[in-house]
């Protein structure tokens, strides 16, 4: 796995308010250099520090466009309904699945306070995963014999 050499903090930007961090890998910062090295000037002027700025430059895209335009570029390209706030959801099943039962990475992944929130949102996501888990135990104990 890559070095991480950035982080973005959210800074109360959460519903509940509290920062959350994420490590960025180097390769996402490279896609982001590419996107930030090529979109100008067709997208915004020059040295506009935002990474989606409205196409004066002036400010960011408002959340609420670009979450439409997330939703609708997957619908394009895939038929899927997806949002903004499903990546979320699609994160912690995605770990929940390769980590069954891991809840405090997933309850810190979402910023939320309390981990019963988190096991309530998201138990059962995982049941497969654990059924699958358990059953490579037991493959792995009758080879122990």
């Amino acid at each position: 796995m890559a070095e991480p050499t950035w982080f973005w903090k959210t800074d109360g930007e959460t519903k509940n308010e509290r920062p959350v961090e994420f490590e960025i890998p180097r390769d996402v910062l490279r896609m982001i250099d590419v996107h930030l090295k090529s979109r100008c000037p067709e997208l915004c002027p020059a040295g506009t520090p935002w990474l989606f700025p409205r196409r004066d430059g002036q400010h960011s895209v408002d959340p609420g466009v670009l979450s439409a335009r997330i939703s609708n570029r997957i619908r394009k390209e895939t038929g899927l309904e997806m949002n903004a706030h499903l990546f979320r959801h699609f994160a912690v099943m995605n770990w929940l699945d390769a980590n069954p039962g891991g809840y405090e990475v997933a309850r810190r992944l979402l910023g939320h306070s309390e981990i019963s929130h988190t096991i309530n949102m998201y138990s059962g996501l995982e049941a497969r995963s654990a059924t699958r888990a358990f059953a490579d135990l037991i493959e792995a104990k009758k080879g122990c014999r």
